[in-house]
């Protein structure tokens, strides 16, 4: 009977959620990747929070075990990460951005390890915004002004060993350069214009990315460092555990409160051992509003707060009111109007 083991699997965590596990992905093989797991007799099996690829074994000896059949090097596998919470990026701690514009991207050619763990985003222990990419497809353009008679552009796929140069004449003082992106795979690529890099981003090649929120590339190559690599030398197993880590959304939350019952609410407050909010009053609300907002930013939680209890008379006899105050819900969020990366959670709260 086959043996099958894991090669590499990865987990995604996020601390928004009360197990830390992220089950807020779609995660799919592209579809070159579909190929090479079939030629390479490995299998691609999903997880709620992640996924893992195993390959077929044998006994080596001394504990170890060897694939059946190594993929050559290099060698390279993408995953795409569809995003199935529309509020995902509510609670998460990362800038909104627009779908099909940007992608997120991960692989495992650098070495981020913290406390065990081995990260497959770049330079910290949770995904940021650094790890967002601008995303090209089709007929890529770039245009830069100079007074040279010519310019030459290089277009490099790092990752790919690719690259194409393209020489174009001075055109009222303008070098427009125009790359066909459909010619190439699915990868990161720079431009360099006379010795300079211009941009990095990726590019969708023939790969369909409506949609995509991020990109995963797990390499089987020399560049991969000796940590991260699946396989070693010897064609032995060395099964790797990759994550992807998210962070909890920190926002001022805001609670509306409106006395549609009349109610004594003479002095109100909002009381709570850890934070503290404060009535305010620069806003134009109807007379039987009362809106508090925190001093400062508390994280969004699936945990929640419970401790959070509207009084009145608050600064004299502080008398309850109502006790375990709602948090807010992840389709509360708005923006600041003066400060865009100010954010408010609301609660309407009726009485």
């Amino acid at each position: 009977m086959a043996l099958y083991e894991s090669l590499f699997q990865l987990e995604i965590s996020h601390d928004y959620y009360r197990n830390n596990q992220s089950a807020d992905f779609r995660i799919t093989p592209a579809g070159d990747t579909v190929r090479q797991l079939r030629n390479h007799g490995l299998l691609f099996r999903k997880n709620p929070s992640g996924f893992s690829v195993l390959g077929e074994v044998i006994p080596a000896g001394g504990g170890d075990v060897e694939l059946l059949r190594s993929p050559e090097k290099p060698a390279r596998y993408q995953f795409l990460l569809h995003q199935q919470q529309p509020d995902f990026l509510n609670y998460t701690d990362l800038p909104f951005h627009e779908v099909g514009k940007t992608i997120y991207y991960f692989n495992n050619l650098q070495s981020n390890i913290d406390g065990g763990i081995k990260y497959l985003h770049f330079a910290s222990d949770h995904v940021t915004a650094g790890d967002q990419l601008d995303l090209e497809s089709g007929n890529y353009r770039y245009a830069v002004s100079g007074t040279e008679i010519q310019k030459t552009a290089r277009l490099v796929f790092p990752d790919l060993g690719i690259e194409e140069k393209q020489q174009v004449s001075n055109t009222e003082g303008v070098f427009n350069f125009q790359f066909d992106l459909s010619n190439y795979p699915a990868g990161r690529a720079e431009l360099w214009i006379d010795g300079s890099k211009e941009e990095l981003f990726y590019s969708a090649g023939t790969e369909q990315m409506a949609g995509v929120f991020g990109i995963i590339e797990v390499f089987h190559s020399n560049e991969v460092p000796s940590t991260y690599q699946f396989l070693d030398d010897n064609n032995f197993v060395e099964a790797q555990n990759y994550q992807l880590a998210f962070q909890k959304r920190s926002t001022f939350w805001k609670y509306i409160i409106v006395n549609k019952s009349g109610a004594d609410l003479d002095d109100p407050g909002i009381q709570n051992g850890s934070y503290t909010f404060t009535q305010d009053t620069s806003g134009s609300y109807p007379s039987n509003y009362s809106v508090f907002i925190s001093d400062q930013e508390i994280p969004l939680s699936q945990e929640g707060i419970d401790s959070l209890s509207l009084r009145k008379k608050f600064s004299t006899s502080n008398r309850k009111v109502l006790d375990g105050l709602p948090n807010p819900r992840q389709n509360m969020l708005r923006r600041d109007e003066a400060n865009i990366n100010k954010f408010y959670s609301e609660v309407y709260l009726y009485i």
